[in-house]
């Protein structure tokens, strides 16, 4: 699934704005690409590492950009996102954004890489209270520390 950078993400249907698209990357369409410092492969790396997911996938997408007969490893095939809240906004990349960072130095967007440095540890309470920023989690019996 293609998404354009900073495009609403719609994977829950629930039309909260606050969901925002990066790294759905797609052989039909241009990609900005460039350097990023280490501290901030090294922040991503840990994201992906960590990541929560909410659902379990049935499948997995490998890499477009890659060759077709593979191989195909842990790094070039995805089957999960990551979910990095800032004020305001929730970014969901696919975990295979590292793989395309690295692979084929995608640059995502400067308000990504500010909010990887910036995001409080995955499943804190500061995570926890920005993701509730979306209606869909607020919602969501459970979701969180009270």
């Amino acid at each position: 699934m293609q998404y354009l950078d900073l495009s609403p993400w719609k994977g829950f249907g629930t039309g909260d704005d606050v969901f925002k698209a990066v790294g759905w990357l797609s052989k039909t369409h241009a990609f900005s690409t460039g350097s990023i410092p280490s501290d901030i492969i090294e922040a991503l790396r840990l994201f992906v590492k960590e990541s929560w997911k909410p659902w379990i996938t049935a499948g997995h997408h490998h890499c477009e950009f890659c060759s077709p007969a593979g191989p195909w490893t842990l790094e070039n095939t995805g089957s999960s996102e990551i979910w990095l809240p800032a004020q305001g906004v929730i970014f969901v990349a696919p975990t295979l954004i590292l793989h395309y960072v690295e692979a084929h130095h995608y640059k995502p967007p400067d308000e990504l890489l500010h909010a990887l440095m910036t995001c409080p540890p995955q499943f804190s309470d500061e995570w926890f209270a920005l993701m509730k920023q979306a209606s869909y989690f607020r919602n969501l019996p459970g979701f969180g520390p009270n």
